[in-house]
């Protein structure tokens, strides 16, 4: 594996298990010592640039994608786009149409096939791409634009990153659904991070069954760790599964961390663990 530009994506089958404090103090961790960008792929709430309280802004960008409309002098209303169309996202009916642009994915397949030159595309805005700069560190967030369900389109968009970076910490969205796929599918490494609990070991299951049809190399963390790590320790174990951290459940890291602390001063060797782990697997 070569060393430069290894991507690493920080995920989870639920929300606040802890993914982005991991995410964003490995990220932190690395950038010390190494070229290093933060990622938060997170685009209905992106929050880990919140963590880095000296960040400056640099650049902003608006994101925006092809939708179809129909020239209605040129139409000839052979209804060839509706039937090509894969997401059912265009209906007819005599002279009249309708565009879904919910369900349309931008493929402009309607506008190839149509045989008059009817289709043309116009622009719509799916959200913001921000740029910023934190000591050693980069980052880059994007937020989705109120009412847009383009979610994929951003995060396709906002993980398009130089390959300068040694390595680009990606912070993906909680959960098992298209932007957790989007986001982990080009990735070097997945980290999955877990919280030893019902709820917690059910999602873990499931975000299990995304990666392994996804990447090759991942791996288990656990967050909250304490009196009931063996509901996933367990389950690792009968599977063969690696676990390759812990990181406790304790009052005085909760305490710092709602201050906006860093900790991984206090979990150094924890990090290099987990860094080590990452290289040895590629």
């Amino acid at each position: 594996m070569n060393s430069k530009n290894i991507k690493v994506a920080f995920s989870s089958g639920k929300g606040g298990t802890g993914k982005t404090s991991i995410a964003t103090h490995f990220a932190k961790y690395l950038s010390i010592t190494e070229k290093t960008a933060f990622v938060d792929l997170d685009v209905e709430e992106p929050n880990g640039a919140i963590f880095f309280k000296n960040r400056e802004l640099r650049k902003k960008e608006t994101v925006s994608r092809d939708i179809p409309t129909i020239d209605i002098q040129r139409c000839s209303f052979c209804k060839l786009c509706v039937q090509k169309c894969n997401f059912n996202a265009i209906a007819m009916y005599k002279q009249s149409f309708k565009f879904f642009y919910e369900l349309c994915k931008s493929c402009n397949r309607c506008q190839n096939i149509c045989p008059n030159g009817a289709i043309y595309q116009l622009k719509e805005e799916v959200g913001e791409i921000r740029e910023y700069q934190s000591d050693n560190l980069f980052i880059k967030d994007a937020i989705l634009k109120e009412g847009s369900v383009q979610t994929k389109h951003l995060i396709q968009a906002t993980k398009k990153i130089s390959d300068n970076f040694t390595w680009t910490i990606l912070d993906s969205p909680p959960g098992t659904t298209c932007p957790m796929v989007e986001t982990v599918s080009e990735a070097d490494f997945v980290v999955l991070v877990a919280e030893p609990t019902p709820f917690g070991f059910n999602d873990l299951k499931l975000a299990i069954e995304v990666v392994k049809k996804t990447v090759k190399n991942w791996a288990i963390v656990i967050n909250k760790s304490g009196a009931y790590d063996s509901i996933i320790e367990d389950f690792a174990s009968k599977n063969g599964y690696n676990i390759i951290e812990k990181f406790p459940f304790d009052r005085v890291f909760a305490e710092k961390y709602a201050q906006g602390e860093f900790f991984y001063t206090q979990y150094s060797e924890k990090m290099e663990r987990i860094k080590k782990h990452i290289l040895e697997a590629l």
